[in-house]
């Protein structure tokens, strides 16, 4: 009997064995899957962990050229801030002249103004003296006139004189 319960005894044990055994396969089974299921997941990340650096790199290109492009900007920006500025003080010069060559054009409209007023007085000095003269010329034309009637008067008299002289002698 003791043999029999020793047989007994180790057949639990071995069932049990191949029982811990068949539980350690099923583990091991799942475990492989996990590992298989942990390499793909890995080459996946190192595939995205591949795309996620070439669009970093893609992105710091990006980045660097519009940071020239940025550069380039503010470089004009500041040419066309000193060209302002420039452009500015040529205003401010021509905006100063702009104010003598008003100022100058006003006293030179006094001025033209006086000598406007001078030149309209001697005008109508002339017109008077132009008219006092055409009044004496008309005058002196008449007297003239008259004159020369007298004149041809007293010829034609004289000639009738000598006439008669001549035929008296």
């Amino acid at each position: 009997r003791g043999w029999e319960e020793a047989s007994s005894q180790l057949h639990g044990d071995v069932r049990a064995l191949e029982e811990a055994n068949a539980q350690l396969l099923g583990e091991r089974s799942f475990v492989d899957g996990c590992l298989s299921d942990a390499r793909q997941d890995a080459t996946r990340l190192e595939g995205e962990a591949e795309s996620a650096a070439e669009a970093l790199h893609e992105a710091q290109l990006r980045e660097a050229k519009a940071e020239g492009k940025a550069q380039a900007a503010q470089t004009r920006v500041t040419a066309l801030e000193k060209e302002a500025a420039g452009r500015k003080a040529e205003v401010a010069t021509l905006q100063e002249e702009l104010i003598g060559l008003r100022q100058r054009l006003m006293q030179a409209g006094s001025e033209m103004g006086l000598e406007t007023s001078t030149l309209r007085s001697e005008l109508e000095f002339y017109k008077l003296k132009n008219a006092a003269l055409v009044k004496d010329a008309s005058a002196l034309s008449a007297r003239i006139d008259g004159e020369a009637g007298e004149q041809h008067q007293r010829i034609a008299t004289l000639e009738e004189e000598v006439h008669r002289s001549k035929e008296e002698v």
